[in-house]
């Protein structure tokens, strides 16, 4: 129940919360802690922390005690002060390694029966324990919390009765490096939250929350859930639905549902966002519709003018429908509109992806006679997982993927309590093989230790970009910032062994590509249809952006970054002098040219007809840019505008039939067609709520590409490699579900 209206919240419950008049509004968390370690480090998924040793002895303890034992291990207890917030675990041991245990201890007093809500955060995992009962863990709410940590990342209440309580926090440390800065080190940040602030906010991992004191509904505090509300009360049609509504994540959507004729067919006017807008200080909105496939169909997609992109603030969002046309407006300003006959009178709603607040929800309409709601879950998951086996580790963080000889390989980048981008970490790389089409997955024999992806070294399975340049052979290329040269290695093997990395020749002046900027990086590698290879680089300065006081990765107009692409006449074993992808770069005397900064993660493909089609991800755009060359990649059109957003290595497949296919962060993972050759596009339709993507897109067979990417980055745990195959059509696209999806078989795959 909302209020007196009855709601359906699909595979969640609601509960009712109003002030607790009983609470001690004074009490705050105890400033003196005991605690114990370090202990040997845990190489487990610790989302499943009761089969460990520690869970038995924190059941049995009802009271500090002066030693404790884990392991076999005993530590006696060092004291702590909370410094405002914190205890500095880091600075306590002299520094820490991967996967080693911390117990902090301390009692808290009471003077009487009280409501409290707890915030807390860490650098990886926490389980907080009062009285001997665990009470909250930080992987069941899907994620380790890998960024900075605050005493606002988790979450969670507790009604205790008046006296002493024993408060105990059992810590796991993660490797150092990766998004994490060195001085943050390993701290937990922890506070009792006071409870007008409390209730303001995303509390229950599993539940909704209606507050009727101020008129607010939270969904479940998770960072990676598509939490949907149904009010099923009225069949409605002429709706006015208003609402306010802020978002607590740095990506995900919020919208309004109406017409809806169950859990996965409705219209949805949503308002996504994702941190490249928040760089680019742009406003989307999107009238959509879901169709029961899993996808997400935009309608109509605006950015929205005179709408700030602020953090945390409330945002209005009021929905009309009028016969079958609808029209938005957020914060009071004109968005998109459609007229569509999919759907007629249906049940109202709101849903999101990741956490968010509503308030002041209004419904107004036409109450008409319709079917009974049919209730349950009818979403449907229009992707599966390429391994699905948790036992080789609970974090599937990056992938590759290469054709050969009509079979599809793949690698995954797999480990287990630590960061996506941690340098340090030992990962191990598994190699995967297909041969009907995507279908079905064969985990290969052997595995390599080290790191997947562009990194030179390191054991990484597939060195670089890789393609077939002959039968039975694939090359890989890389950006060897060391010695500022393009490198390939070979393999013969189907990628089971490579040679050693090899600098390629590099014909004309590089030194404007090279000496006039101070990072650098290749994106994508394409053959073209008369067999020349163009490759795409992308490079950046950083001078500008460093002389910005108080700045931050969110400052606009942040980095300046170019694209340049380089050809190649004999497979890829020297490259001409590269070229910016954009004419006013290329033609810097003639009058009005003005030279593209913010181009990066450059991807291509090539049309019937030879044009080459160039879009690139911006820096500081609300918009990715998009060009193309007429002459095989030697010039290159003034840049401009596409119609979309886009994010998180953007891949561009051209397909058998001349279909332009893109597929990229925001809003979401959306992938959006052109069957024009990039003249015009669709709107883009969500694939997944997901919106990490930083994976790759092939054509498998004519007109249906395979696409493959982590689903999420240090937001949710377990996480896995998600896999789709999508038939593209001039009408959109249509998930290709194999009966056998899934279903990976360890074997030695053509190994």
């Amino acid at each position: 129940m909302i209020g007196k209206d009855g709601w359906d919240f699909v595979d969640a419950q609601c509960i009712e919360t109003h002030p607790a008049a009983t609470t001690d509004t004074a009490v705050e968390l105890p400033r003196e802690w005991q605690v114990f370690g370090p202990f040997t480090p845990v190489d487990t998924a610790l989302c499943e922390a009761e089969k460990l040793e520690a869970t038995a002895v924190l059941r049995k303890l009802g009271s500090i005690p002066d030693e404790l034992v884990i392991g076999g291990e005993p530590r006696k207890a060092k004291s702590m002060v909370l410094a405002g917030d914190t205890l500095d675990f880091e600075a306590l041991f002299g520094g820490r390694l991967e996967g080693q245990q911390a117990f902090a201890f301390a009692p808290l007093e009471l003077s009487q029966e009280s409501e409290l809500t707890f915030g807390a955060g860490t650098e990886w995992w926490m389980q907080w324990w009062i009285d001997g009962e665990a009470v909250y863990d930080s992987l069941k709410k899907e994620g380790g919390g890998m960024w900075v940590p605050t005493c606002r990342d988790h979450v969670f209440c507790r009604r205790l009765k008046a006296g002493t309580h024993l408060l105990a926090v059992w810590l796991v440390s993660t490797a150092k490096g990766g998004s994490l800065k060195e001085q943050d080190g390993w701290r937990l940040k922890a506070a009792i939250i006071p409870q007008e602030e409390a209730l303001s906010m995303s509390r229950f991992p599993d539940n909704w929350e209606f507050l009727p004191d101020t008129d607010e509904i939270h969904p479940p505090n998770k960072s990676s859930n598509h939490a949907v509300a149904f009010n099923v009360d009225r069949c409605l049609t002429d709706e006015t639905i208003e609402c306010e509504f802020r978002k607590d994540h740095n990506a995900g959507d919020f919208g309004i549902i109406l017409g809806a004729q169950d859990s996965d067919q409705y219209y949805y006017v949503q308002i996504p966002w994702h941190g490249q807008l928040a760089r680019a200080r742009g406003v989307w909105a999107a009238i959509s519709k879901t169709d029961g496939s899993g996808y997400v169909r935009n309608l109509a997609l605006q950015l929205m003018p005179n709408v700030p992109c602020v953090g945390k603030d409330w945002m209005s969002l009021k929905v009309q429908r009028s016969g079958n046309c609808i029209q938005m407006w957020l914060n009071g300003v004109k968005g998109p509109g459609v007229t569509d006959t999919t759907y007629g009178a249906g049940r109202v709603g709101i849903a999101g992806f990741s956490t968010f607040q509503v308030r002041n929800l209004r419904i107004d309409g036409k109450s008409v006679n319709g079917p009974p709601w049919p209730g349950g879950d009818k979403r449907v998951r229009p992707w599966f997982h390429i391994e699905p086996d948790l036992d080789l580790g609970d974090v599937q963080a990056s992938v590759g993927l290469c054709k050969i000889d009509g079979e599809i390989l793949a690698v995954v980048k797999i480990g287990r309590n630590t960061s996506v981008a941690s340098a340090s970490a030992e990962w191990t790389t598994y190699s995967y093989s297909s041969r009907d089409r995507g279908r079905t997955w064969q985990r290969r024999a052997g595995s390599s230790k080290g790191k997947a992806g562009f990194t030179p070294g390191e054991g990484a399975v597939i060195p670089g970009f890789p393609l077939q340049v002959a039968p039975g052979t694939i090359r890989a290329w890389i950006w060897n910032q060391d010695t500022q040269t393009i490198d390939y290695s070979d393999s013969t093997d189907k990628a089971v062994t490579w040679s050693e990395s090899t600098s390629c020749m590099h014909n004309g002046d590089w030194r404007d590509f090279r000496e006039e900027h101070d990072w650098w990086g290749l994106n994508w590698v394409e053959k073209l249809k008369d067999g020349t290879m163009l490759l795409t680089l992308h490079c950046g300065h950083s001078n500008t952006y460093n002389t910005i006081k108080d700045k931050t990765a969110m400052t606009w107009p942040g980095f300046h970054t170019e694209s340049w692409s380089s050809l190649s006449g004999d497979g890829g074993m020297s490259w001409s002098a590269p070229r910016p992808n954009d004419l006013a770069a290329s033609r810097p005397d003639e009058p009005g040219a003005h030279p593209n900064i913010d181009m990066v993660e450059p991807t291509v493909a090539q049309l019937p007809s030879g044009r080459i089609v160039l879009l690139a991800r911006p820096c500081a755009s609300p918009f990715m840019w998009q060009t193309h060359s007429d002459d095989g990649g030697k010039t290159w059109s003034m840049a401009c505008y596409a119609p979309f957003t886009g994010a998180g290595y953007p891949n561009l497949v051209c397909t058998q039939s001349g279909y332009l296919v893109v597929v990229k962060r925001g809003p979401g993972l959306t992938l959006a067609i052109s069957t024009d050759g990039g003249v015009n596009w669709d709107h883009g339709t969500m694939i997944d709520h997901q919106g990490a993507f930083n994976g790759r897109m092939v054509e498998v067979e004519p007109d249906v590409v395979l696409v493959i990417y982590p689903e999420a980055m240090d937001d949710k745990r377990p996480a896995y490699v998600r896999v789709h195959l999508i038939r593209i059509t001039p009408d959109g696209p249509v998930p290709v579900r194999p009966e056998s999806a899934g279903d990976c078989v360890p074997g030695d795959g053509g190994a």
